[in-house]
């Protein structure tokens, strides 16, 4: 007796696993651009992302809480709230048809703050409707790199007796 209430709970957690853990959005992030692409602290970014729906079906929830194209920074690539920088979305007004592939470009910018890792990643991702819970991303790691600038002393004139040099 006591096997057949385990197995019955298993096969419902099991049931339960399923129908609750929907799936991953359709909507695939096919391109991310960051502009200019090469930058440094104080520069202002503009961010391009190229979505497609790879679905046969039409895709699209309007209004809902999470139909839009994300874009986040983090200063490594483990993305975690604790690596997280800065974030910003764009809600999408319209579904996207199968097949159909859409570009979003932010219209708000991100100033570069000094940043103290060695990496800055960029993470675009795409729109979720329910029952789907995941959404695709891609992303892009930049490295920070140190250039060294030599600079030139002023040179200073003046004048010199050869002959000074010799003993």
């Amino acid at each position: 007796m006591f096997k057949k209430l385990i197995l019955i709970v298993l096969v419902s957690f099991f049931i339960a696993g399923n129908c609750l853990a929907q799936g991953m959005s359709p909507v695939k992030v096919t391109k991310l651009k960051v502009t200019p692409s090469s930058f440094k602290a104080g520069d202002v970014l503009t961010f391009t992302i190229e979505i497609m729906n790879t679905s046969r079906n039409t895709y699209g929830c309007v209004g809902a809480t999470y139909f839009k194209v994300f874009l986040d920074v983090f200063n490594a690539e483990r993305f975690h709230v604790d690596n997280w920088l800065w974030g910003t979305e764009q809600s999408l007004t319209s579904p996207l048809a199968p097949g159909e592939k859409r570009t979003i470009t932010f219209s708000s910018k991100w100033t570069v703050p000094k940043i103290t890792s060695d990496k800055v990643v960029f993470v675009g991702g795409g729109p979720i409707c329910a029952p789907d819970e995941f959404n695709q991303i891609a992303h892009i790691t930049f490295s920070q790199t140190c250039s060294y600038v030599l600079q030139l002393p002023q040179i200073t004139t003046g004048k010199m007796l050869r002959k000074e040099l010799k003993k």
